[in-house]
């Protein structure tokens, strides 16, 4: 399923974070925090809304179940 504004903002204002996958299924947590983590990995900062958000996650993949696909 592909990454919307809609559902960063909706699962950011439900559960104060949203959850994106890699290609490889691997979970990426979005909070209300400017940063994306990854366990075990290095931060990433970064100052974007939701739509920008959005764009860069289905840019470089990012979906919002995992795909399995490994």
């Amino acid at each position: 399923m592909k990454t919307t504004k809609e559902h960063i903002e909706k699962q950011i204002n439900k559960h104060g974070k949203a959850t994106v996958y890699s290609p490889e299924s691997i979970s990426l947590s979005i909070t209300k925090a400017p940063y994306l983590l990854c366990e075990g990995a290095h931060t990433l900062s970064f100052e974007m809304d939701c739509a920008d958000l959005a764009d860069y996650c289905n840019a470089i993949g990012l979906t919002v179940h995992p795909t399995n696909r490994i």
